[in-house]
């Protein structure tokens, strides 16, 4: 059977379509990505936000019509519909996208509550037992590592991924940020000996996010204490998420903080 792997949305690799790549091929399944020569037997559909949730649904129609089997999933969806078990356990197929850089988690969960997020209700908090090392999961030869775990800064294992990541020569990127809150002289002192990269790995970045208003204080010091061990503004980005209980007045509040402190804001506006 052909089966077509659809998520148009995310700008990394899709880690549920890798896993559903290796399963599906080592069942003898004809795979593709984005794009079919002919109408599929089955379309797999991932969306991860639910800002595409209206696009996804739309796109499961319009496949259906044309005759095709559709599964439609991801957070973006429904939170229980998960791929299907013996997908999940599969190796992801790597090889899926043309793209040089590997996706994944050393540990699931994050224990804040955060309002907006649904990472609490789909993860839980953080499990330890879920911890695995870099070396277990990053394929020989790949150095470029976009990890996805919710909230590094709480996981016990904080130091050890970074320490990995090092010693082993891989370039590693938090895409989910760093928690400012945490943020101590000591451990920023770590960071600036285990500097972290973009998403694009042109050049370093450690990600932090300011989404609340009252965390003024935490961010203040947590941005002096990564500049005192020469973090410079190139290296800075502060996630800032808009509209969710924040005015605009607010907004451009926060907005203005950052520049003044050097850091550049990354700016999203809550859908």
């Amino acid at each position: 059977a052909t089966h077509l792997l659809l998520d148009p949305w995310s700008v990394i690799p899709n880690l549920a379509l890798m896993h559903l790549s290796s399963w599906l091929t080592a069942k003898g399944h004809t795979v593709y990505l984005a794009d079919s020569p002919k109408v599929p037997d089955e379309v797999w559909i991932s969306c991860v936000f639910t800002f595409h949730r209206e696009e996804a649904i739309s796109s499961k129609r319009m496949w259906e019509i044309r005759g095709s089997k559709v599964h439609l999933g991801g957070s973006g969806i429904d939170l229980e519909n998960r791929i299907p078990p013996e997908a999940e356990a599969t190796t992801p197929d790597y090889d899926l996208y043309d793209d040089d850089r590997i996706v994944g988690f050393t540990v699931r969960g994050c224990n804040r509550k955060c309002e907006f997020c649904f990472v609490p209700k789909m993860e839980g908090k953080i499990r330890p037992e879920t911890y695995r090392p870099l070396r277990e999961w990053v394929p020989e030869g790949r150095k470029k590592i976009l990890l996805l775990d919710n909230n590094i800064s709480q996981s016990p294992f904080h130091d050890a991924v970074h320490k990995e990541a090092k010693e082993a020569g891989y370039k590693l990127c938090v895409t989910q940020g760093h928690d400012i809150r945490l943020m101590t002289p000591e451990r920023a002192a770590f960071l600036a000996d285990h500097r972290s990269y973009n998403v694009a790995f042109d050049h370093r970045t450690l990600y932090f996010a300011w989404d609340y208003l009252g965390i003024e204080n935490s961010v203040r010091r947590g941005v002096a204490m990564l500049k005192t061990v020469k973090f410079d503004e190139r290296e800075l980005m502060c996630y800032m998420l808009c509209g969710f209980n924040t005015t605009h007045e607010e907004d451009l509040y926060r907005f203005r903080t950052l520049r003044e402190l050097g850091v550049m804001p990354y700016v999203m506006p809550y859908q």
